[in-house]
């Protein structure tokens, strides 16, 4: 647990405390790590992720006019999330 914790600080993660009363009546106090934003990077993987197994799906079933589509959409949305970062900088 402790070499966790120590990872956790040596890769910058925010930990945040607080107590916990057991039905007993014992109060420990628990350390969880504070949720993070994915970084913009991480956005794009997890839609690229997506937009392959729908298009790896679409093959399976030799519907290539499916795959154009599939594509083409993804194409789109990265686009579009990259013109969001550009506005949001």
């Amino acid at each position: 647990m402790e070499r966790m914790l120590r990872e956790y600080e040596e890769n910058g993660i925010q930990m945040q405390e607080f107590e916990v009363t057991t039905d007993s009546g014992k109060t420990h106090v628990v350390r969880k790590p504070v949720p993070q934003e994915p970084t913009f990077e991480q956005l794009l993987e997890v839609l690229k992720q997506e937009y392959l197994k729908l298009i790896r799906d679409a093959k399976d079933l030799g519907d290539e006019e499916d795959v154009l589509r599939i594509q083409t959409e993804y194409r789109t949305k990265k686009q579009e999330l990259e013109a969001e970062q550009i506005e949001g900088e």
